[in-house]
């Protein structure tokens, strides 16, 4: 490819629109803006990231928010990274350049997407005053690329939420694998419920859960292997008397940041119960329920996570 000939960047942040049509930038580049829907997602992502070969990142990045989310703003920023790192990777993206005004979960953002393996760098603390300095960095991006500082994550205000769930949390993992953690937290559950939840793993590593005392089952997860790999492990939400069809729903065993770091998360969750008897009963239970498996593995990294 000629190096003077326009580069093709993907802009992401609630200020894409802005900078996409900035036209000192357009001299440099050929971009658009994109407005992702679900940004946990990486094979959306990847999609929508297409063939460009640079990302710009500006300001932060926003989803459609579900009606009830539970989780620190930090981690929904981590999982976000995450995603974007695992989706630039897939599409061969060669770096991305970030502007800016966060400051307070930065480093964590960056580490994020570098465990994905995809390098970036900081542009600064402005958007559009930094337009020139965006355009050299696109220039010679192979030869610059150093620790940045990145955006964070934040819900787009809309007049109506759906209802629908998404819940992030934080938990430590020493030197195990997602896979490690999954298969844990499934052989756990029924202990920590002194017997009253079941479940049963089949040979494809789908999963069921239930009462004892109840034949059909409450959840019916369905293991996704072509989105899953040593980092992630995603269980489609496929069925249950707890849960609404609804093509997007997931449960997530993700790996960030120095490998140390797990994120468990439910996206796009859609309760059966009513909508209130959901959240003063289902939704507490879940939060929980992911506490004390956050202090089981604090309590067996050493001893195995079983």
């Amino acid at each position: 490819m000629d190096e003077r000939s326009p580069r093709r960047v993907v802009i992401l942040g609630e200020r894409a629109a802005v900078l996409a049509t900035d036209a000192e930038l357009g001299r440099h580049v050929t971009s658009r803006a994109l407005v992702v829907r679900d940004p946990f997602d990486e094979s959306t992502l990847a999609a929508a990231i297409g063939d460009a070969q640079y990302a710009i990142v500006c300001g932060p990045i926003t989803w459609e928010p579900a009606g009830l989310e539970q989780g620190e703003a930090a981690d929904f920023a981590l999982a976000a990274a995450d995603s974007l790192g695992r989706a630039a990777r897939q599409r061969g993206l060669r770096g991305i350049v970030v502007a800016s005004r966060e400051g307070a979960s930065l480093p964590a953002w960056l580490d994020a997407v570098a465990h994905a393996g995809v390098p970036a760098i900081a542009c600064g603390p402005g958007i559009l005053g930094e337009l020139g300095e965006l355009a050299g960095w696109v220039d010679d991006a192979r030869r610059r690329l150093a620790l940045p500082v990145a955006p964070s994550a934040v819900p787009r205000l809309v007049a109506e939420r759906r209802r629908s769930v998404r819940s992030i949390q934080r938990m430590r993992l020493s030197d195990h694998d997602t896979r490690a953690a999954a298969d844990a937290y499934f052989a756990w559950l029924p202990r920590a419920s002194l017997g009253v939840v079941r479940t049963s793993t089949d040979a494809t590593r789908s999963v069921e859960l239930g009462l004892r005392f109840l034949p059909p089952p409450l959840l019916v997860l369905r293991f996704d292997p072509s989105r899953s790999d040593d980092d992630v492990q995603v269980f489609a939400i496929e069925r249950g008397l707890l849960v609404r069809p609804s093509p997007l729903a997931r449960f997530e065993f993700r790996r960030v940041s120095d490998g140390r770091t797990l994120l468990t998360a439910i996206h796009d969750f859609a309760p059966a119960l009513p909508w209130p008897i959901y959240c003063a009963t289902q939704a507490i239970v879940h939060a929980i329920v992911m506490a004390g498996f956050a202090r089981h593995l604090a309590t067996n990294q050493d001893r195995g996570l079983a």
